[in-house]
């Protein structure tokens, strides 16, 4: 009895030490599971691209309108709500779009958005105005069926009537495989996202020379407002978003202005983008003044005088130019086609040293210099690195 009591009391703090470690390991391992489950879905909800990250992602240049038309819901394929896709009226006199819209065939049918099954096409429209630089279409896509490797994205004008013959290629603008390609990102839910710039997308015209893109086509004269997009025949769509940018379509120049709420001091000027709040501020990307109404143009000479001590007080010492800056007479900025007849114009004004004030002399956004203009007094400048921020060379990319 003396022995199995020695051995009893000798096994028991063993066997407590045991079980806590094991209960402490457990815990461990429950913790670092919880700790590595909670990890995948932070990676899984930040990592995860949405039809709208990706819309988001295209932004246009500043200076440009953005125009967003989506089809479509992005539910993830939900079943709840209605999502018609809807074919255009003028299209209907086509036998293909008529039986679509009528369901008078069983051998495909007109798809809505999320629906499920094969040989169905998403037919819808939009309308876009014209002056489009840039853009992108974007769409989210599941498979539904093993023919959906040769399922094509058609967009442009599918009214097949109107372009019977050789002529018919040019308006229509196609993928030919929506499944394959460097435009294809495939998600972890199964789904995917086809992206492709607007310029990317070709016609199917049966001669080179009548190749051209579907940036092409929104801005040719001779399309009608609305065209049209057919996605088929055994892909789902959650849902598609169209991006276009379009340019300023209203000609306008960049103007700086005088500060009139703060004196830098006697005869120093300070031209200014924003910095005086009692005035409107200009717009380098997309211009502020309307070319078609008169004002001045400021000119500018270059110099080397040395900067005053003034400019310390509230001004940026790198705004100094050692030049000098007048202000012409009241001029439409659309008299000038370049920036080489609006420096004439400031050459005609004040003699063969000058030329028009850059946006950037003084580093940009602002620029003091010995100089009298009156406070609040807005002048045209030029602004080389915007298309579309000058009333001159408006048509040169940059």
């Amino acid at each position: 009895m003396t022995v199995r009591g020695h051995f009893t009391s000798g096994l028991l703090p063993l066997i407590v030490l045991t079980a806590a470690v094991a209960a402490l390991v457990s815990a461990v391992v429950v913790v670092v599971a919880m700790r590595t489950a909670d990890a995948g879905v932070a990676r899984a909800s930040v990592t995860a691209p949405t039809l709208q990250d990706a819309a988001e992602a295209f932004q246009c240049k500043r200076g440009l309108t953005r125009i967003v038309e989506q089809r479509g819901v992005e539910d993830g394929f939900s079943r709840a709500g209605s999502e018609p896709s809807r074919i255009h009226p003028r299209l209907l006199r086509n036998g293909f779009f008529a039986d679509l819209e009528e369901g008078a065939t069983d051998s495909y049918r007109l798809r809505a958005y999320d629906e499920r099954g094969v040989d169905g096409f998403i037919v819808d429209h939009f309308t876009m105005p014209r002056d489009i630089v840039s853009g992108r279409l974007i769409v989210r896509m599941r498979r539904d069926g093993n023919g959906a490797d040769n399922d094509g994205l058609f967009i442009g004008d599918l009214d097949y009537l109107a372009h019977l013959g050789a002529d018919r290629g040019r308006h229509s603008f196609y993928a030919r495989s929506v499944w394959t390609g460097t435009n294809l990102s495939r998600l972890a839910d199964g789904s995917a996202l086809w992206s492709a710039d607007l310029a990317q997308i070709h016609n199917n015209a049966y001669s080179p020379t009548t190749r051209s893109t579907f940036l092409d086509f929104l801005n040719a004269p001779t399309r009608g407002q609305t065209f049209d997009l057919l996605i088929g025949d055994d892909t789902m769509v959650d849902a598609l978003v169209l991006i276009a940018c379009q340019k300023p379509q209203q000609a306008k120049g960049t103007t700086l202005s005088e500060r009139q709420d703060y004196s830098v001091g006697p005869g120093i000027s300070f031209l200014t983008c924003s910095v005086d709040r009692s005035q409107r501020a200009c717009s380098p990307f997309s211009g502020d003044r309307l070319c078609s109404v008169p004002g001045p143009i400021a000119c500018y000479r270059d110099g080397n005088r040395a900067p005053p001590s003034v400019i310390e007080r509230g001004t940026n010492s790198t705004a100094f130019v050692g030049g000098e800056v007048r202000l012409s007479k009241p001029e439409r900025g659309d008299r000038f086609p370049n920036l080489r007849s609006a420096d004439a114009f400031c050459r005609e004004q004040f003699g063969p040293e000058w030329r028009v004030l850059n946006y950037h002399e003084g580093g940009g956004g602002g620029i003091v210099s010995y100089s009298k203009i009156a406070p609040g007094t807005r002048a045209l400048v030029n602004i080389e690195d915007q298309q579309y921020g000058n009333c001159w060379d408006r048509e040169v990319a940059r």
